[in-house]
């Protein structure tokens, strides 16, 4: 998987946040992982808002970007964030 982390996006409701990481799977589907470091962290107020938006209406990397994800890049609308903690 083609993956590149700390990338900085915008939704259409101008909300931005950094996610963790963000890839490509083996069919080309963006894949985003945010990591916890504990079971019981939050998210911080902008992903709670953002990560919703994202699955709902996409959003756009900003700023420069890594690798394939450079600034202007669009995440599809559908595009899931998967919330990671570590096992109890």
């Amino acid at each position: 998987m083609q993956a590149q982390e700390q990338i900085t996006v915008k939704t259409p409701s101008s909300i931005k946040t950094r996610l963790d990481a963000i890839g490509l799977d083996a069919e080309g589907n963006v894949v985003i992982n945010e990591f916890k470091s504990s079971a019981t962290a939050p998210l911080t107020p902008n992903q709670k808002i953002a990560f919703p938006e994202i699955f709902d209406r996409g959003g756009t990397v900003v700023g420069r970007g890594k690798g394939i994800f450079s600034g202007g890049y669009t995440i599809p609308a559908g595009t899931d964030v998967k919330i990671i903690r570590p096992n109890k």
